[in-house]
């Protein structure tokens, strides 16, 4: 914690400045740069060196081949500039040390994206007005429409097909022997996928993101 909350969690607004700093010295604390850490689940911190280390030997022809992808929220009024904080050395990634990479106030989202010897594109995302939140949603809504169009027609044209013909006839005596088995020799019927009565093509829903990120 910053000098300031020592004082006022300790009680000690009459004391002075100094006298703080010297006792804090003469208990091996110091003030060091706060660092910054991620807010991230224990398993994505697994999957991130996982695949940190799979490539940590890589040389510049595998790196080429890759581009990188960022954004970054950035608060909007918020100091920008070096915090400090009183701990002892060993308390460096302590959570109370720590600050978290998380916006409290109003935001604006950048996204950019780079690769060996060039840079992409780099875009600036502001609030979504109430005005585009619906229009985005018509605009979905017309998308799902047509999606709902187009995988029916494909399942119906795979139903006239001898592909779809033929999977019924499968399926229905694999059906009809199970049947038989089950009543004339006592045995338990096993379950017989009747796929034929799905659907083979099932087109992906479109929908808003989840909020999580431009790159999620």
């Amino acid at each position: 914690m910053c000098l300031v909350n020592i004082r006022r969690e300790a009680r000690l607004s009459h004391v002075s400045d100094s006298t703080i700093w010297k006792a804090l010295w003469s208990r091996g604390i110091r003030p060091y740069r706060e660092m910054f850490k991620f807010i991230l689940k224990s398993e994505n911190e697994v999957v991130r060196l996982k695949y940190c280390m799979e490539r940590k030997e890589w040389e510049i022809d595998e790196w080429r081949n890759y581009g990188f992808t960022d954004e970054m929220s950035i608060e909007v009024g918020s100091l920008f500039g070096l915090n400090l904080v009183w701990q002892e050395k060993k308390e460096t990634w302590h959570d109370d040390c720590v600050g978290y990479k998380k916006k409290q106030g109003e935001s604006v989202m950048y996204w950019g994206m780079i690769g060996w010897g060039w840079k992409g594109p780099f875009y600036v995302w502001e609030i979504e007005s109430s005005e585009e939140r619906e229009e985005a949603a018509l605009a979905i809504a017309l998308l799902e429409e047509g999606r709902e169009v187009e995988e029916k027609r494909l399942n119906e044209e795979w139903k006239e097909l001898e592909e779809w013909k033929d999977l019924r006839t499968e399926e229905l005596a694999t059906f009809s022997a199970e049947c038989y088995t089950e009543k004339h020799n006592n045995a338990p019927k096993e379950q017989v996928p009747q796929t034929h009565q799905g659907k083979k093509f099932k087109l992906a829903k479109y929908k808003r993101g989840e909020g999580r990120g431009i790159d999620s």
